[in-house]
């Protein structure tokens, strides 16, 4: 059987993928859903992305919170606990809220930090659903499904919107978390003796194998951070360019080629360590956005190099997912994880600004080279640090 299919054998594999499908669905379309329902009844674009704002505020907070409740006893209630207290933020400020862009910032930041953290709750599942030889398909299946389902998210608002009105989407979108809760009820089988040593490992504070997960960190930060220049440097620089309509096409093909090789490089189960398909990942993407610096004049090259540099990049993102198992105990999955998507989230937004800021003042040209330098900046930290994450770091993680 492919390696892939293996991730879909038992019926908690297959909730579990599709619960992380719907909940990528749900945090892909919710931002611009926000977004267009601040800006339809506050009639202020600044105060519509700063409600926006908020929310993607409350998320990173929500995920590091989360991430501690999911390693505790009942992490299975987390989820859906969650789920209906976003339900009722998004019920409170559609409803009974005043068109106000204060209260609707303070609404959908408790919507943001109550979105359930599925992908954290799934990974950290992960390898008590598999045997280990599946784990590296497992992680790629969960990649590139959460990418699909971020993808997916903005049209999916988009058509709702359109046919129903700025409200509908943010109904939609309850229901699918609420939905998403509901799944994570029936995601593995709770095991009272590993629920002791769990509580017996909490007690003692024990949470890292090692100083790898500040590896991983940093990397995660580098990398989230070259992200955010790239959003907003890549559009201004086509727009510069009169090539404003290529901007969706440029950033659909690095999506394209990031689910492409998730699943060639999950469904080939690659041999060899872990930590130095890291290092090769990270030096192929630095020298991809080296190139992409020399095409930025050409809309068609651009998006060749970008769907380059998707494909490039995605292992990065998997095997840095597979070495948790590696680096924290696996009774602190679910908060590494989380609090390692939370950074890359902080990284991603302070990438942004730093590109906007970089932009107005110095031209467009300015902020992109920062992409292969912070790229390159990671692969630096993990070759340093290599032993911390490499087969030298722990024993083979329990199955």
């Amino acid at each position: 059987m492919p390696p892939l299919a293996d991730v879909f054998r038992s019926k908690s594999g297959i909730i579990a993928m599709t619960a992380v499908l719907l909940s990528a669905t749900a945090i892909g379309a919710t931002n611009l859903a926000v977004l267009q329902f601040a800006e339809s009844r506050l009639s202020d674009y600044a105060a519509a992305a700063s409600t926006v704002g908020a929310f993607g505020l409350g998320n990173a907070i929500g995920l590091i919170i989360q991430g501690r409740l999911l390693d505790g006893r009942r992490p299975k209630l987390i989820p859906i606990s969650m789920a209906l207290i976003f339900l009722a933020a998004i019920l409170v400020g559609l409803f009974w809220l005043p068109a106000d862009g204060r209260a609707y910032a303070a609404a959908f930041a408790i919507a943001g930090a109550s979105v359930p953290a599925i992908t954290g709750f799934v990974r950290a599942q992960i390898p008590r659903l598999y045997a280990q030889e599946v784990h590296i398909s497992a992680y790629s299946v969960l990649a590139v499904v959460f990418q699909a389902g971020l993808a997916f998210g903005p049209s999916l608002t988009s058509g709702i919107n359109l046919t129903f009105g700025s409200e509908a989407p943010l109904l939609a979108i309850a229901l699918i978390i609420l939905t998403t809760g509901v799944l994570s009820l029936s995601i593995g089988r709770p095991n009272p003796s590993e629920e002791r040593e769990r509580a017996a490992l909490r007690a003692r504070g024990r949470f890292t194998k090692g100083g790898g997960y500040a590896t991983l960190v940093m990397a995660t930060l580098a990398f989230g951070f070259s992200s955010g220049t790239m959003i907003v440097s890549i559009p201004a620089i086509l727009a510069a360019t009169h090539a404003g309509p290529w901007i969706g096409a440029a950033f659909s093909a690095m999506a394209l080629g990031s689910l492409a090789s998730g699943i060639i490089y999950g469904g080939k189960r690659p041999e060899g360590d872990l930590s130095s398909h890291l290092q090769k990942s990270l030096l192929i993407s630095a020298s991809i956005a080296g190139i992409l610096l020399l095409t930025t004049g050409h809309p068609a090259a651009v998006i060749a190099t970008m769907l380059l540099f998707g494909a490039a990049s995605a292992p990065a993102g998997i095997t840095a997912s597979a070495l948790l198992d590696r680096v924290v105990t696996r009774e602190s999955l679910a908060t590494a994880y989380t609090a390692m998507i939370a950074g890359n989230l902080i990284a991603v937004a302070a990438g942004s600004a730093f590109a906007g800021v970089a932009i107005d003042k110095f031209g467009v040209q300015v902020a992109l080279p920062v992409l292969p330098i912070t790229l390159s900046l990671a692969l630096v930290v993990t070759f340093l640090r290599r032993r911390s994450i490499g087969r030298e770091a722990t024993s083979a993680p329990r199955t």
